[in-house]
């Protein structure tokens, strides 16, 4: 009898401990984002960038630009707004002179840094390339 409790036990055993199995669920990360602050510099004409420049892209499709001082609240600020299709970022922007510009610039895979080119809309002839990284 003895011998019949252990191995009553024992499938019992096995069937509570199965039963317990969890289920593992997966957690689909959210999708990369521009969304936040992002500094670098950028260039006039062909030249090499260095000139600081950087941009606050907000959840509602706008972007403060800043430009000329890494200090935001001494640098030239724009306002404007912003697209992002695939690994394309577009933006328009107006300084206070109502001088329009643009970008577009490509990110990397990780969403960690981008490279493009800006223009002025109004001349044309005011433009060159620009890099700047998520902070």
């Amino acid at each position: 009898m003895t011998f019949r409790i252990l191995v009553g036990a024992s499938v019992l055993s096995v069937a509570f401990f199965a039963s317990c199995k969890k289920n593992k669920e997966t957690v689909t990360p959210p999708p990369p984002t521009v969304e936040g602050y992002w500094a670098g510099n950028y260039g006039i004409g062909n030249t090499t960038p260095d000139l600081f420049y950087s941009f606050l892209f907000r959840s509602n499709g706008t972007v403060r630009v800043y430009s000329g001082n890494t200090d935001t609240s001494k640098a030239v600020k724009a306002e404007g707004s912003y697209t992002l299709e695939n690994s394309t970022v577009k933006t328009t922007y107006h300084s206070g002179a109502d001088i329009s510009y643009s970008t577009v610039a490509t990110l990397n895979a990780a969403f960690t840094s981008m490279e493009g080119t800006w223009k002025d809309n109004q001349l044309g002839f005011n433009k060159g390339g620009f890099s700047v990284s998520k902070k």
